[in-house]
């Protein structure tokens, strides 16, 4: 009796051994499944970019092309990627990625980051083949220097807080500057892909014709001559500042957290009526709070645009939103 007892509980053990071995293969297939799917058919191409600006830039680009795959790597995150530290979901996202396209110029600070631990993945850097603003308060000069992705990790080394490194890299917010990006990323996407090479150069024309026609806006606006002196409240206006031959006395990069002590506020007004400071440029997605009040102590106006850094994830967003920038400084500025 004991025997036969004894042979029921083996039975049954072996039976559970079995269902455990049976739904651990399960689990096994169904993995190995899910990480076949996450790496994609080998003949898709996985194109991730830094942040919001280059994700419409190849949304452009890419339209109709079969086997693209693209994705924004910092998702639609308000703001520039100056400080950005990188998230496990950023990493999971670059680990099948074939190719990174970056704003170059200094923005993308973890890029060093992203080499180290994805060294085959190839880079675009949109910016590489554009003359950039220095990052001087107040004064802003041409660069005719070509950056390469080394001189971009370089520079970014050197950031400490919020600084921003010697170069302003907000290229998108020039239409001009804009377009060559347009063109470095078409051209290095039709390299990679060869196969889509004639739908990429179609893509390019198409969308380059949308950006000339903001060119022609911009150079209507810029015979009017305007010649203030400015105050701006993010570095990115420093390039349609540059392109409308604007002069910037003071440059205030406003974030989220920016506070003033009253000593800075007085120092900013001071410097504002030693100028004969009229137009104050502010952010869209920031406080109106410290433009406004700086500008009520000099009766100057504050003139509220887009630096496009996040926004409708639509092809024509880009378009869009520089349209109504400059439909928002013709109506200010040229009273």
């Amino acid at each position: 009796m004991m025997c036969y007892e004894w042979g029921i509980k083996m039975k049954k053990r072996l039976i559970l051994l079995g269902i455990m071995f049976f739904v651990t293969g399960i689990s096994v297939l169904i993995t190995r499944q899910m990480e076949g799917t996450s790496m994609q058919n080998k003949d898709s191409i996985q194109v991730v970019t830094s942040f919001y600006p280059m994700y419409i830039a190849a949304l452009n680009l890419t339209d109709n092309v079969e086997q693209i795959e693209l994705s924004n790597l910092t998702e639609n995150k308000g703001g520039c990627l100056h400080d950005y530290q990188l998230t496990t979901k950023d990493m999971k996202k670059l680990e099948y990625a074939d190719v990174l396209i970056l704003n170059g110029g200094g923005m993308e600070s973890f890029i060093d980051s992203v080499l180290e631990a994805y060294p085959d993945i190839k880079i675009i850097n949109a910016s590489e083949e554009v003359d950039l603003l220095e990052n001087e308060e107040g004064h802003e000069h041409e660069h005719e220097e070509v950056h390469s992705i080394e001189e971009d990790i370089h520079s970014e080394e050197e950031h400490e807080g919020h600084n921003h490194g010697a170069w302003n890299g907000h290229v998108w917010m020039d239409p001009v500057r804009y377009e060559k990006q347009i063109q470095k990323i078409s051209k290095e996407l039709q390299k990679i892909d060869k196969a889509h090479a004639k739908q990429y150069v179609e893509n390019e024309k198409k969308y380059r014709t949308k950006i000339q026609k903001l060119e022609k806006e911009l150079t209507t606006l810029e015979q009017k001559k305007l010649n203030e002196n400015i105050i701006i409240f993010h570095d990115a206006f420093a390039y349609l500042a540059n392109r409308l031959g604007m002069n910037i006395v003071h440059q205030i990069d406003m974030d989220n957290d920016t506070s003033f002590s009253a000593g800075e506020v007085a120092e900013i007004i001071d410097e504002m009526r030693e100028n004969k400071v009229s137009i104050l440029l502010a952010e869209k997605q920031f406080s109106m709070a410290i433009p406004e009040s700086i500008a009520k102590e000099n009766k100057a106006k504050v003139v509220v645009i887009d630096s496009l850094v996040s926004g409708a994830m639509d092809k024509d967003a880009y378009i869009d939103g520089m349209e109504e920038n400059i439909r928002i400084m013709k109506q200010e500025l040229t009273k």
